[in-house]
């Protein structure tokens, strides 16, 4: 009897699983708009970028190869991590408004990891040729990149990205988006909210290897 209820159990999932696998390539195929904006959906997502080695990740072959507002900085020890920010923050480091820095992580020894509000403020960043702080009035340069993603092994099979979110659009609203197109409960999945790009992160896998 045991036996036999777990393999109905097992076939229940099974049936569930193959279900979910055929709603997601419908999902792919189809174009989706969000508040009349086209968005992207890609059958992978990146993992966080603070538990990858930026320095060996290859290009993502799907083709977004980097964080939108996420860049690298690379600079001597002896530079304070607040006067990086203020100079980040500022007109000086590029563009013609100020910027908003959400968080600043440290990834190694000299490199930092700025998540900015906007990618355009990473964009205006990038942009600039040449980035410097003065230390006891002696320029120190700062060598800038988007933090690229890692490498299609490395990703993880029971995510899905969400590209070009409308600003505005809030975590409520794309799950009833998700539960609507794919079929699935609230429980079934998450949904993670970053910048103008979402992860939604499944319960099942969406592939059977």
């Amino acid at each position: 009897m045991h036996y036999c209820l777990g393999s109905a159990m097992w076939d229940q999932d099974y049936v569930l699983l193959n279900r979910l696998i055929v709603s997601i390539k419908e999902f792919l195929k189809r174009k989706h708009k969000i508040r009349k904006q086209q968005i992207e959906i890609k059958l992978t997502d990146p993992p966080d970028p603070a538990s990858v080695s930026t320095s060996t990740a290859t290009p993502d072959p799907l083709g977004l190869d980097y964080y939108p507002d996420l860049i690298e900085v690379t600079f001597d020890n002896d530079i304070d991590i607040d006067t990086i920010q203020m100079y980040f923050e500022s007109k000086r480091s590029g563009g013609k408004k100020e910027k908003v820095v959400e968080s600043i992580k440290k990834f190694e020894e000299g490199v930092i990891h700025i998540q900015f509000e906007s990618p355009d403020d990473a964009a205006a960043v990038i942009a600039q040729d040449e980035h410097s702080i003065k230390v006891k009035k002696i320029p120190r340069k700062l060598e800038v990149r988007y933090v690229p993603l890692a490498s299609l092994k490395e990703y993880d099979k029971s995510k899905l990205i969400l590209k070009d979110i409308p600003k505005g659009v809030e975590e409520e609203f794309l799950s009833l988006f998700i539960e609507k197109h794919l079929g699935l409960d609230e429980e079934d999945f998450t949904i993670v909210l970053r910048s103008n790009f979402a992860i939604l992160i499944l319960k099942h896998s969406y592939t059977d290897e």
